[in-house]
């Protein structure tokens, strides 16, 4: 908000005054987890601590409307509660992948896990507000399952995972990369809780440019299958394999025994 003070002399004499504001308050917090717009769903934002940072994954559209997703780190925000990342786009050479900065992310909270997300991509800048996907943790073999935060291979670092659980849900958003390397995310959901370990469908969506208009929900193809593994009551990893379609060539197949790549979502509501 904004405050006015007036001084008013209401003498003939002069006056010099000295005016000192002190304005004090709590950033609202964003916590770790998986963020949307709700009136553009379809594509959003994972943010976990990563050591000394935050690091994201921000999964969108290309003009073309196929899938891809970038890169995101930057210092963890101060009091006011503002996070700025580098935006990194990757490419895969086959066995590792390389980041070319191409723009900024700005998060300013303005609620409880809700900002404004604001972004510079090749030049352009839009903003839109984002809230969060849920929280809590499922429940398997009688223990809660924390596994919701970003996951990859040691040996096939610049791909990976994000997964958001929920107490009835599960959704799987897989960083990937086509025939020619470029970065495309592919994702897999099941309503309720499985065994250790289920097989799901992998699929590839197409959608809208973060400044294109959103026409419709985004067509999914379903290209492949995905099992996901816990055991001991921990993510232990992924099998995969897919081919790509609707103008995108190549496949994408992995064998992962992955790792956290920093905190979790934690377990609370």
């Amino acid at each position: 908000g904004r405050w006015y003070v007036t001084p008013v002399n209401a003498t003939v004499q002069g006056l010099t005054a000295r005016l000192t504001a002190t304005v004090s308050g709590s950033a609202p917090v964003v916590r770790p987890g998986g963020y949307f717009n709700t009136r553009r769903s379809g594509h959003g934002l994972f943010l976990y601590p990563a050591d000394t940072v935050l690091a994201g994954l921000w999964y969108t559209y290309l003009q073309d409307g196929t899938s891809t997703w970038y890169y995101l780190q930057g210092e963890r925000p101060g009091p006011n509660g503002i996070w700025r990342g580098t935006l990194f786009r990757s490419a895969w050479n086959g066995s590792a992948n390389t980041l070319t900065a191409v723009g900024e992310g700005l998060l300013t909270p303005t609620g409880p896990d809700a900002f404004t997300w604001t972004y510079t991509l090749d030049g352009e800048t839009g903003s839109e507000p984002f809230t969060g996907f849920g929280r809590g943790c499922p429940s398997l073999g009688g223990s809660a399952v924390d596994a919701s935060g970003h996951w990859y291979d040691m040996a096939r670092a610049g791909t990976g995972y994000s997964v958001q659980l929920f107490p009835n849900y599960e959704f799987y958003a897989v960083f990937a990369y086509d025939g020619r390397g470029q970065p495309r995310f592919l994702t897999a959901e099941r309503n309720g809780v499985g065994a250790a370990t289920e097989t799901l469908a992998l699929e590839q969506l197409t959608g809208f440019c973060p400044l294109c208009t959103r026409s419709g929900n985004p067509t999914r193809n379903t290209i492949g299958s995905i099992e996901r593994r816990f055991a001991a009551g921990r993510l232990q990893g992924f099998t995969l394999s897919g081919s790509y379609t609707a103008g995108v060539s190549g496949t994408w197949n992995a064998t992962d025994t992955v790792t956290a790549l920093g905190s979790s979502q934690g377990c609370q509501p």
